[in-house]
């Protein structure tokens, strides 16, 4: 193996010999990666590093699997992306539930925890946070995997299971929404951290 092997080589090498090596620098090189993309999707620092963790036991598991044609961030981020909303829309159930037996109408549950709230440093950040936080998730989900974890659209077309085309047609309306909300906001294109 080279001495600095890709993502797909690693995983290669843990879908064929069961490497366990190969697996742990997988782990390593994504584990950050997949705690700031989860969180961003969740909301809580905490269920990402859950997720993360389950992420990250389903590739081990289901390394026999991985079809090659593939990079493996396509795949990671699928299982990943599919977890969150699973746990998201779990929670969206729950909360409904909680509310209907409160009957609090004033109660609010929030899918950020205070010490993130209180991370955010400028009124420009809590308006654009705010704003990002009322995408749909698949918009949601196609800014994070564009510009978080970095894929291209043709990864992204993998992991969404949508023609390339459609998620480039998608990502450009989205943008241009996002600059007109950002404008009439007030926002400026150098306060945009994903």
């Amino acid at each position: 193996m080279p001495a600095d092997p890709t993502d797909t080589a690693l995983m290669i090498a843990v879908r064929d010999r069961g490497d366990a090596t190969a697996f742990e620098t997988l782990a390593f090189r994504w584990d950050q990666r997949l705690v700031k993309y989860l969180t961003k999707l969740t909301g809580d620092v905490q269920v990402a590093c859950d997720l993360r963790q389950e992420t990250l036991i389903r590739v081990w598991r289901s390394a026999s699997t991985y079809d090659d044609s593939y990079a493996f961030a396509t795949w990671v981020t699928r299982i990943a992306t599919n977890l969150a909303r699973t746990h998201v829309a779990r929670r969206q159930i729950l909360n409904s539930r909680i509310a209907t037996l409160d009957g609090a109408a004033g109660l609010h549950f929030s899918g950020e925890s205070s010490a993130l709230n209180r991370a955010i440093e400028s009124e420009q950040s809590i308006t654009l946070r705010e704003t990002l936080d009322t995408l749909p998730a698949p918009e949601k989900e196609l800014l994070l995997m564009r510009f978080q974890l970095g894929l291209t659209y043709g990864e992204i077309a993998l992991v969404t299971a949508t023609p390339e085309s459609t998620v480039k047609s998608r990502m450009s309306a989205l943008l241009r929404r996002l600059r007109k909300q950002m404008e009439e906001s007030g926002l400026t294109r150098s306060c945009i951290k994903l």
